[in-house]
């Protein structure tokens, strides 16, 4: 990353007053949704190791969906981003920040607006000390697969296209699907539950211990954290195809996809269900 002094456009308005979060002397930090806070630190710390000075370029860290980035004036902006831009509020997003991080490959293919912009990747991490393989034994009793994401009825992560790929296949097996958030979606079938997950990194690795298989069939996906962590854990792991997964998840077993474009012409990569099923 090139060290240069960050000059405010003419448009840029005054930053609305932000929850304070984690700062360090060069950098401050903005997050737009919990589950990215965890990443601040590791965020931070590479984004010094690029050469940033303190006194001469402080920066603006700006962490989760590029339509909620609001650059603060007078620093240098730099989004960190789970997902290529693929809507019209995404591109506009970009023309605010200074540079782009991104955690794959995948996500570097990015087209930036403005040809100063830079794209760097910042592989994204798993603490290993949780997430070890573990010694668990598989009981004699039907097959157990898991589905979990942020929120359980949100079409991005594809939960809805493992119940019915799950459905499909007609197994003697159960599927629990677990959310962060409140769980509202129904399935129609006894053997799919619907819960909610509330519990630590500890506790999401003993969650896995549990299970035969995870399912995480996400649309769109930089790194996949959910199905790195399930791997390293140990367990099985069927994902997408079209996502950054594909970089990361030698171990996984990868299901093909086609390209959906949606209404406001944004898109992503479903996978599909037959395939899935079987």
């Amino acid at each position: 990353m090139k060290r240069r002094k960050y000059v405010a456009p003419p448009s840029a308005t005054p930053e609305r007053p932000t929850p304070p979060l984690p700062q360090s002397r060069s950098c401050v930090v903005r997050c737009d949704s919990p589950d990215f806070r965890r990443f601040s630190d590791l965020l931070r710390g590479e984004i010094e190791a690029f050469g940033v000075e303190t006194a001469e370029s402080p920066v603006a860290l700006h962490i989760g969906h590029p339509q909620h980035w609001k650059p603060i004036e007078g620093k240098i902006n730099i989004g960190f981003g789970w997902w290529p831009a693929s809507s019209p509020d995404d591109i506009r997003a970009f023309y605010g920040i200074d540079d782009l991080i991104v955690p794959s490959a995948w996500n570097s293919q990015t087209p930036m607006p403005k040809p100063h912009q830079a794209v760097h990747i910042v592989r994204a991490g798993i603490d290993d000390r949780i997430f070890a393989p573990s010694n668990r034994t598989r009981e004699r009793r039907p097959l157990r697969f898991l589905a979990i994401a942020e929120r359980a009825d949100d079409r991005a992560p594809g939960i809805d296209l493992a119940a019915r790929a799950f459905i499909a296949a007609d197994l003697n097996a159960t599927l629990d699907v677990y959310g962060y958030a409140p769980v509202a979606a129904l399935f129609g079938d006894r053997r799919v539950q619907t819960k909610r997950f509330i519990g630590s990194e500890r506790e999401l690795a003993a969650l896995f211990d549990r299970y035969d298989a995870l399912i995480y069939s996400a649309r769109g996906d930089g790194a996949g954290l959910m199905a790195l962590k399930a791997m390293a854990r140990g367990l099985p792991t069927l994902h997408s195809g079209q996502t950054g997964m594909a970089e990361f998840a030698d171990l996984g077993l990868l299901i093909g996809s086609r390209k959906v474009v949606l209404a406001d012409s944004s898109y992503w990569h479903e996978p599909l269900v037959d395939l899935l099923a079987q």
